[in-house]
């Protein structure tokens, strides 16, 4: 992370790679950094450095989403605030594809369909 960016001028630089991205507001609203949106990208908490992350990765607003292991290393409540923030993408009629060591944490998300205990030899097509 740039040492000199702030955490709003990071996001909205990210943003600005993308065809028709989610606002700037609307992605520190959702990783829960609003309050932060002028700190220094690179004078957050390693809990913070995550939510940035989950920021950069939602303002493209992609239809899919991929996240591996989003919640290792996070305290309990960080883990309940990132599973929020993912259901609110989630709400936006997002797909979420979400690999975790912990099936509890997929299971709390809410689901139109969900593949459960699934590897990726389970998940191919036969040929």
């Amino acid at each position: 992370m740039p040492a000199t960016l702030r955490v709003r001028e990071v996001v909205n630089l990210v943003g600005c790679y993308y065809p028709q991205p989610l606002s700037t507001d609307q992605a520190l609203r959702m990783a829960g950094l609003a309050d932060k949106a002028d700190a220094l990208a690179s004078s957050l908490s390693g809990g913070q450095k995550k939510r940035l992350c989950f920021a950069l990765s939602v303002v493209g607003n992609p239809d899919i989403l991929f996240l591996d292991e989003p919640t290792a290393a996070l305290d309990i409540g960080a883990q309940h605030s990132f599973r929020q923030q993912v259901s609110d993408f989630a709400r936006l009629g997002k797909t979420i594809v979400m690999t975790s060591h912990n099936l509890e944490h997929p299971r709390r998300l809410p689901a139109q369909r969900r593949a459960e205990h699934c590897t990726v030899s389970s998940c191919l097509p036969r040929r």
